[in-house]
């Protein structure tokens, strides 16, 4: 025996201990302890003569709501395994929508980068751009408001 389980009995019986001196030197705490153990004893053997008088619709009792048990417990089991599948089917939904997000994002910095590599590219030094083709004998806006 370890040394934990030493201790653990040596309480329950110290505790066993106090408990019966504690009964044995209160009148009210005896007489309950009395009452509480004729009470248990009949109830007992009340459990024990239906059982011998009705055998048949004892077991029969018991086994019925073991197999309602059992039917629960398969029904739960059942369940579990569906639970488990349905998880397994919302993780891959949530794993394809990280990788469509991740590649939208992908998209999103390349059109950035190409951006930002275009606006480098233009040379902004030589000025303004000379507007060829326009009709003769004024602006642009002089045009379209005739």
């Amino acid at each position: 025996m370890g040394k934990s389980s030493k201790l653990v009995l040596s309480g329950t019986i110290a505790g066993l201990v106090a408990g019966a001196v504690t009964v044995a030197s209160n009148r009210t705490a005896r007489e309950n302890t009395k009452r509480f153990a004729t009470n248990s004893s009949t109830q007992i053997k009340q459990v024990i003569t239906l059982a011998r008088e009705n055998r048949e619709e004892f077991v029969e009792h018991l086994r019925s709501s073991g197999e309602k048990i059992s039917r629960v417990a398969d029904h739960a089991s059942d369940d579990m395994k569906q639970l488990m599948e349905t998880s397994q089917k919302m993780k891959s939904h949530f794993d394809e929508v990280k990788h469509v997000l991740q590649d939208v994002n992908n998209e999103w910095k390349g059109m950035l980068q190409e951006v930002q590599s275009s606006s480098k590219r233009l040379d902004q030094g030589q000025g303004e751009v000379p507007i060829e083709h326009l009709p003769e004998g004024g602006t642009d806006s002089e045009n379209t408001e005739k």
